[in-house]
């Protein structure tokens, strides 16, 4: 069999693989990526255990490289639409009394986070040699204080959850907005090839660039998608792989480079525009699976014995300072007490973004596979246990779908399709 046909074969598995993940999410009444995700991360390290010959076949040098290829790939331009999302949710965002709920879900996490990355190497389990240490603390901090917007999306869509619903994705975006900068810091204090200035200058001047671009880009873009949105899709998708190889390249995060190509884009709502970034939505998450695959890969195999019990803990870490700091934030913000402990499970869900800060880490070098391994599946479970822990808050206090009309207000606009 040639490499072209193993990972044809592959390609096939996975997408399959990740078909039926999300099938089963949903007979769980779980979000469909939550399934997409499980199914792509244990699928690799089964074939490798169980798969034999197949997995000779299969899971060849090759073929994983063109696995993590089509994967970081699929990220890249997923995130363009997820960060045109944002942008768009965040204009219609009322931040009155959001900013305690946000100061209690993310800076108790992110000083929980600084504790826990203090306290792993006394357990054996601290950052690689040779990894400063201010990098490591940052970027476990980071990565339990993120709350991943799409995966809290998708959960909000399927149910109703009165109040705490609209005020936590207002909280998740904001708390987005403030990671990315971080997580860029804590790779530039690893030791990339920009350094710490490097990296301080090279996001500001990006940042600086897309905003300035956005009126240049909207003519040219809104004539070529008016003429062919394929066509634009094709660019957008590019543009986006290209700066993410860029800042790759740089010896930051591939995360930066197809940030800033969303925050570019024109902010047009025109039906062929927004038809366009979902088609491109749509492709990237369609290739996602892929990344999935080559992370079960990376962090399930070879850490068994320490990596579930470094789960428990840093799991038990997260879920309680993620939980607790919504919880005690939407109290400072004089929400009701069943409000604020939905806030906090809400804000608890972790997602596809928690693993794009954790990769982003293990790439860098600041993470040892079996921490890495450890928090993602802190990820997986979190996520998996909002919708459960939901249930159980509304015992016998059903939720009041009345919501005000400021309440409608602050909710973001999320496209209501299942990518």
């Amino acid at each position: 069999m040639t490499d072209l046909m193993r990972v044809a074969v592959a390609l096939a598995a996975v997408f399959g693989v990740a078909y039926c993940g999300a099938i089963a999410a949903r007979a769980l009444r779980q979000p469909p990526v939550i399934g997409e995700i499980v199914a792509g991360l244990v699928a690799g390290p089964l074939v490798l255990a169980f798969g034999g010959p197949a997995a000779e076949v299969l899971l060849t040098p090759a073929v994983r490289a063109t696995l993590s290829v089509v994967g970081n790939v699929g990220l890249a331009i997923y995130l363009v639409r997820v960060t045109w999302d944002l942008r768009g949710e965040a204009r219609h965002m009322s931040v009155s009394g959001i900013g305690r709920i946000v100061a209690g879900a993310y800076i108790i996490p992110l000083a929980a986070g600084a504790a826990l990355a203090m306290a792993l190497p006394l357990m054996g389990a601290g950052a690689p040699a040779g990894t400063p240490v201010a990098a490591f603390v940052l970027l476990v901090a980071v990565a339990l204080a993120i709350t991943a917007v799409p995966a809290l999306a998708r959960i909000l869509d399927d149910r109703a959850t009165g109040p705490a619903g609209p005020t936590a994705m207002a909280a998740a975006l904001c708390i987005d907005v403030l990671s990315w900068p971080l997580l860029a810091l804590a790779i530039g204090l690893a030791g990339g090839r920009s350094g710490v200035l490097g990296t301080i200058t090279v996001t500001g001047a990006g940042v600086l660039v897309a905003l300035v671009l956005r009126r240049p880009l909207a003519r040219p873009l809104g004539a070529l998608c008016a003429l062919s949105p394929i066509a634009t899709a094709v660019v957008v998708g590019a543009a986006a792989v290209g700066a993410a190889e860029l800042t790759a390249a740089w010896g930051m995060t591939h995360v930066l480079g197809a940030v800033l190509v969303g925050l570019a884009l024109p902010p047009m709502r025109t039906t062929a525009w927004a038809g366009m970034i979902r088609g491109v939505g749509k492709v990237g998450a369609r290739l996602v699976p892929a990344f999935f695959v080559t992370t079960g890969l990376t962090v399930f195999s070879g850490h068994a014995p320490q990596t579930w019990w470094l789960a428990v803990v840093v799991t038990a870490v997260a879920a309680a300072a993620k939980l607790g700091g919504g919880y005690v934030g939407a109290r400072l913000a004089g929400r009701p007490k069943r409000v604020a402990l939905r806030l906090g499970v809400l804000l608890n869900t972790r997602g596809l973004t928690e693993l794009i800060v954790l990769q982003a880490g293990h790439e860098a070098g600041i993470l040892t596979g079996p921490v890495y391994a450890a928090f993602v599946v802190m990820a997986v479970t979190c996520t998996a246990a909002t919708a459960p822990l939901l249930s159980l808050t509304e015992r016998g206090d059903p939720v009041d779908l009345g919501d005000t009309v400021g309440e409608r207000a602050a909710r973001p606009r999320m496209e209501q399709e299942k990518a």
